[in-house]
């Protein structure tokens, strides 16, 4: 992943279903997953974004977004 490929990635509670919203930034592309579980929600919008990106020529790997969700996520108390 070059510069083009900066990320963000942000987990949001969503209200009394427990599910998580997971949005993934990567430049000016945004995907989003919602789950219970806010691991599963994390990789499917990894993944969303990976194909996405593949398809417009653009490649990212899904497992260092994953990995990076997964330090973020550990620090946000969900």
């Amino acid at each position: 992943m070059g510069a083009s490929n900066d990320f963000e990635i942000h987990f949001n509670r969503m209200g009394r279903s427990g599910a998580t919203l997971v949005v993934v930034a990567i430049g000016t592309d945004v995907y989003g997953a919602t789950h219970a579980e806010p691991v599963t929600a994390l990789r499917a919008a990894a993944h969303k974004a990976a194909v996405d990106l593949s398809l417009r020529g653009r490649l990212i790997d899904p497992h260092v977004v994953v990995q990076h969700g997964l330090c973020r996520l550990s620090g946000t108390g969900l």
